[in-house]
Formats: C-alpha cells, structure tokens, sequence
C-alpha cells in the first residue's frame, strides 16, 4: 500500500468513487489537481470482477493513494470492501467525496460515521438509479443523496430528479460528465489529414461502402449482438454493398460476439484502444457509431470525432444519452431493433443526411469541454468548505 499524497497546506478532499481508477477519468483528475486550490487524492484498487474494465498500470500524475478491494457476494450480489475509514481518519481530509454505488460499502459506512468523523461528505453520481437495480439500493443510495453535504451531478435531468424528491438546489452541482475532449479533438484534427484509404488498409477495412463501429465494454447491456444481426442481415441482402462493423472494446461478451460473428468477414473485432490517433481513425471511417443498447462516453467519444450515434430508446441509458438531440446529432430510435434497422437504412439510402449528421455532432462537442466539468466540480467543493 503506497500513499502518493503530497504534504502541502492545502484544504485535502479525498475522493472514493468507482473502486479504480479509469482510464477515461484519468486526465480529469490532473486537470482537477491542477485547476483546484485544493488537493485531490483519488483512492483506489482493482476493477471489480466481471465490470468489464481493466486496471490502468501506469504512475499517476496525481495525489492517489492505492488499496486492495476486498470482493465477496451477498445474496447473489458483488459487495466490495474498500479499508479506507482509518485512512481516511488518519490523512485528516477536509471532505471525502463517495460514489452512489452501495456496493462499495465503505461509501455506507462514511455516510454513517461522517459526523463522528467531523467530515463534510459528498456524493459524486448520476442522481437517480436506473430501474433494474434493488429496491434496498434505490433506498440508500437515496438516504446518502438527502444526507450529502453536496451532490455532484453528472448532468441536469439527474439534478431534475434530485430536485423533484426534494433535494435543495443548493445541495446540486450539475458537472455535464465529459472526458479528454481536447486530447480526442486534437487527434480528430491530425486524422481528417490521413488518406482514408491507407487507414483502411491499416485497419483491414477495405472494401467496405459503410463502416459503422461500436466502442465500449462488451457487455449484454449493449446489445451488441443485435448491432451484429443487422449488419449480417444487410450484406445477406446485399442492399448497400459490403456494410462492416469495427468493435473496439472487451469485456464478458466477447467470446460470445465472436461466436456469433464467426465466418463473417464483414464483422472485426479489436482490444480496446486508449490511444486518441487510433480511436481518431477508426471514427474517420465510420459513418457513425451503432449501439443498440445502453450509452454513455461514447456519446461523447462520438461527438469529439464528429460523428452520431445511434441507439434504442431505453430507461437503462447512463446520463449522457441526454447529450443527443434526437435527429440533429444522432437518432434515439423508439420501437425496438426494428425501428432502429429501418432508420439506418434510410440514412444509408441519404449520404446528404449522414453528413449533415456529422457536421451537427462536430458542433455538439463545443458543449462538453474537460475544463468545464473541473471548474463545475471544484466549485461544488468550494461550497461545501466556504473557501
């Protein structure tokens, strides 16, 4: 166990969210420790079993502060212990900031001793909890929103819900949940110089008319393999040409997906990438991203490259589906996979609509900006200490 924090007079706030550290979050929190008067340290072990994501092994550019989770199950369901609460005692934080997800029980136990403690308690989430989770979850997760010293939001319909139980405005800061936009935005930039065709070769997507990619965790949630039928059904058909779908992502799914893809050659599937050029190319030659299933980040991955995203109407979608203005930068299609099929082969049918597409997701991104969400999130703690 190695404590990163550096010593300084500085108002400290320790922040215990997600269990690790993703990799999305990662120039976020230094922006946060280089934006803020005060110190941030992030709290942090492994990746929970079978999430999906995986540990980042790299040395932070940030005060962090490394644990072992302890994992075990309960009545069927992930519990995860983070030893924490003498840490935190001991470090003599100012704030300690928590996630909504009461898996991670020491986020319970903080609330509980916050008083004894004399610590101001935050909570960092979406808001609200999506329908499919335990009713004894929606409860204390709840409890710990009324109770917080401030919520920190990822977007104004979680504030609207949090309102409409009566949480007061003043206990609200909406963050607008974003990451690295301008690192993405700078590959996007770099990449539009590419010859398309050598990015092709590159990738082994030649010979394609349409390119659509998925990204993200391959997880049931996504449908994915719903985005794969529908490609199959199209080359079948033979409508459009060869129509191809790039997926990038891991995760529990993926044995299956390849299962299911198997003998098609119109169907590629790749690690994850993190690197922005390689992300920057693979946006260059899709017309946009298809994911039937739930979304969050990748509205904003999609955004930063210009291009739309397409998905199904859903009460499971994480808050950033709220980014998507349905027709201008991206389609949320009511009616189910049908519904979804019949509208993408419409806009196959109009390149002027595709582009025109494009050119409203480019404009989308000016709205999700990094630095924003730091100064919003700063500024949530500024209030709860009065500095």
């Amino acid at each position: 166990m190695t404590n990163k924090s550096l010593k300084s007079k500085k108002k400290k706030i320790a922040i215990l969210n997600h269990g690790f550290i993703p990799a999305y979050r990662i120039r976020f929190y230094e922006r946060l420790n280089e934006l803020s008067e005060f110190e941030y340290t992030v709290i942090h072990g492994k990746p929970c079993n079978q999430s999906g994501h995986f540990e980042v092994n790299q040395n932070f550019n940030f005060p962090n502060y490394q644990i072992e989770n302890k994992e075990f199950k309960s009545l069927g369901f992930p519990v995860i212990y983070q030893p924490v609460i003498l840490h935190i005692f001991r470090a003599r934080y100012d704030a300690v900031i928590v996630g909504d997800e009461v898996k991670f029980v020491a986020n319970v136990v903080l609330f509980f001793l916050r008083k004894v403690l004399r610590k101001k308690v935050l909570v960092w989430g979406f808001g609200y909890h999506r329908i499919d989770v335990r009713p004894v979850s929606c409860w204390l997760a709840q409890w710990m929103r009324f109770g917080a010293d401030m919520n920190l939001v990822y977007t104004a319909g979680g504030a609207a819900k949090l309102k409409s139980k009566g949480v007061s405005e003043k206990r609200i800061q909406i963050l607008n949940n974003t990451l690295d936009m301008e690192s993405a935005e700078n590959a996007h930039a770099v990449v539009e110089k590419l010859d398309k065709d050598s990015i092709l070769d590159e990738l082994d997507l030649r010979g394609s008319d349409f390119t659509f990619l998925f990204i993200g965790r391959l997880s049931a949630r996504k449908r994915i393999d719903e985005a794969i039928e529908f490609v199959k059904w199209l080359n079948s058909e033979r409508i459009f040409g060869k129509v191809m779908l790039a997926i990038l992502g891991d995760g529990p799914e993926r044995e299956s997906l390849e299962r299911q893809a198997l003998g098609c050659d119109f169907i590629r599937f790749y690690n994850n990438v993190y690197d922005p050029i390689e992300v920057a190319k693979f946006m260059r030659i899709s017309v946009g991203v298809l994911m039937p299933g739930i979304v969050g980040l990748a509205v904003n991955h999609a955004f930063a490259h210009g291009r739309p995203i397409f998905t199904l109407a859903d009460n499971l979608h994480s808050p950033e589906v709220e980014y998507i203005q349905n027709g201008k930068n991206g389609y949320i299609f009511e009616g189910g996979i049908k519904a979804l099929e019949n509208g993408l082969m419409k806009l196959l049918r109009d390149p002027q609509r595709l582009v025109q597409l494009q050119n409203n997701a480019l404009k989308s991104r000016k709205s999700l900006n990094l630095d924003n969400m730091v100064k919003a999130f700063d500024e949530g703690v500024r209030k709860v200490l009065g500095s």
